[in-house]
């Protein structure tokens, strides 16, 4: 995981299709909705969960291809 935390890795893959700030939030708001937990106590094993409830939002904003391709880059770089 190259020393940084579920979180910022999420956010560092989000934020060249949503802009560091929006990305940050995405996680943060979707981490406590979908978790209830605070981004920072993301593990790898949250992402699944985490990115289904994300989906919807990234397929309205970016389209089903490249959510999918987001996902799978995600998932990859969390481990899954």
């Amino acid at each position: 995981m190259q020393g940084k935390t579920v979180s910022e890795l999420i956010g560092d893959v989000l934020s060249s299709y949503l802009g560091p700030n929006t990305a940050k939030t995405a996680v943060k708001t979707f981490s406590k909705k979908e978790l209830g937990l605070s981004p920072e106590k993301l593990t790898a094993t949250n992402v699944p969960k985490l990115m289904d409830g994300m989906r919807p939002m990234l397929r309205t904003l970016l389209g089903e291809d490249v959510t999918e391709v987001l996902v799978a880059i995600i998932q990859r770089e969390v481990g899954q």
